[in-house]
């Protein structure tokens, strides 16, 4: 996606790339392979995000990959501050843990 928003001849496909090759920095990642300032991350993926609107395929699959990242960061932190036992019930912002991390 990075590639094809370089490609792009208009301000938000170059912001947006740009924004992509600072997110895929090594120094945004830890080791293990999650992110080291989800923060950082979520503020470079809103850089990104306009460059991909619209309602073209390639538009839509380029938010899904977007959207992807954002939710695969949210997942690890909630994990890692929650356990592997958070239960979603459906709601846009509401999560309930199922049990604490300790156990």
């Amino acid at each position: 996606m990075r590639d094809s928003l370089a490609a792009q001849h208009t301000v938000a496909a170059k912001v947006g790339a740009q924004a992509l090759t600072a997110l895929l920095a090594p120094g945004h990642w830890n080791k293990d392979g999650s992110v080291r300032e989800p923060v950082s991350a979520f503020v470079l993926l809103g850089l990104a995000s306009p460059a991909v609107s619209g309602t073209s395929t390639s538009a839509a699959a380029n938010a899904n990959l977007l959207v992807s990242v954002a939710r695969d960061i949210t997942q690890e932190r909630d994990c890692r501050e929650w356990g592997s036992g958070d239960v979603e019930d459906g709601g846009a912002h509401s999560r309930r843990r199922a049990r604490p991390a300790s156990r």
